[in-house]
């Protein structure tokens, strides 16, 4: 979902902002750039889109997954992408449910509480490269964007996903 991506980034920026020492930009100053596809990244949609074509153009290379659906069903997704990458589990490890114990091990909410994601530091030593692992972290939940945008925002980002998506076969 294009909100719950702007306002990941969004607080990734911030973050990122803060542990520099370096003043924040603002919610609404953000939200413009994102809409009018300005950032480091270029536009969301142009990305989004050219994954899209290119699972379409070669379904073998590359496997196109929503977070949302993601989040959903974990453990399908996981079957699917291993199937996807051609190391299928077995029988016998889906009845010894390793799936299920790899889903929990990279649970959002194991990963966030790894002691090296609470207190370590990414690209340690690098002057302004370097930045807290807990940057990578905030709450892993799909329609938080709920809590921070406008009616008024929301309905912007669905027009212009609408149409930028326009005639791809992808909905968002």
């Amino acid at each position: 979902d294009p909100k719950d991506t702007f306002v990941s980034f969004y607080h990734f920026i911030a973050r990122y902002s803060k542990s520099q020492n370096t003043q924040p930009i603002q919610l609404d100053e953000a939200f413009e750039l994102f809409y009018e596809g300005v950032s480091m990244y270029g536009s969301y949609w142009d990305h989004v889109l050219g994954y899209w074509k290119a699972s379409l153009e070669r379904p073998d290379k590359l496997m196109f997954l929503k977070y949302e659906d993601l989040v959903e069903d974990t453990v399908l997704y996981l079957k699917k992408t291993a199937e996807f990458m051609g190391y299928p589990f077995s029988s016998e490890e889906q009845q010894q449910g390793v799936p299920e114990n790899i889903v929990q091990m990279c649970s959002f909410e194991n990963l966030s509480g790894l002691e090296v994601n609470k207190i370590g530091k990414h690209r340690e030593g690098q002057g302004n490269l370097e930045f807290e692992n807990n940057i990578y972290f905030r709450k892993g939940k799909v329609g938080d964007w709920k809590n921070y945008l406008t009616t008024e925002m929301s309905q912007r980002l669905d027009q212009r996903t609408l149409q930028k998506l326009s005639g791809s076969g992808l909905s968002l």
